[in-house]
């Protein structure tokens, strides 16, 4: 029996409900005013709904043309781990970073590792910077 995408993708389904919900009653007890939480995951989605769509498109672009596991592709992915204090870019980043990680044949868990630690980068400077504002 193999291991398809769909039984995977309902794995990473039930597993971010389980961090959403999860994250939303840790801090509900700790105290954390409710506005601030809103602030804070809209200003995670607006990164999120920019950059995925822009880090999709053109990370699909960038390594459909070539070899990603040059030296060019692999500083656009260590650029992933600056780009997150914009968190829009960070997200577009990180995006391009796990293209990348589909079309490499040498070191595609170089790229998804960057991919997950820019992404998580992103959204907390973003939830960050919006609780700021508050």
């Amino acid at each position: 029996m193999t291991n398809s995408g769909n039984e995977l993708s309902g794995f990473a389904t039930i597993g971010a409900l389980v961090v959403g919900f999860g994250g939303y009653w840790l801090f509900r007890f700790s105290g954390v005013p409710f506005h601030t939480m809103v602030s804070a995951v809209s200003a995670m989605a607006i990164a999120l709904g920019i950059g995925a769509p822009l880090g999709l498109v053109v990370g699909h672009l960038l390594s459909s043309d070539g070899q990603v596991d040059t030296k060019a592709y692999k500083i656009v992915a260590w650029g992933n781990l600056v780009g997150w204090l914009v968190p829009a870019i960070g997200m577009c980043l990180s995006f391009i970073t796990w293209q990348f990680s589909r079309r490499s044949e040498e070191s595609p868990y170089f790229y998804k590792i960057l991919s997950n630690i820019g992404g998580l980068l992103a959204m907390t400077s973003a939830a960050i910077g919006a609780v700021r504002l508050i």
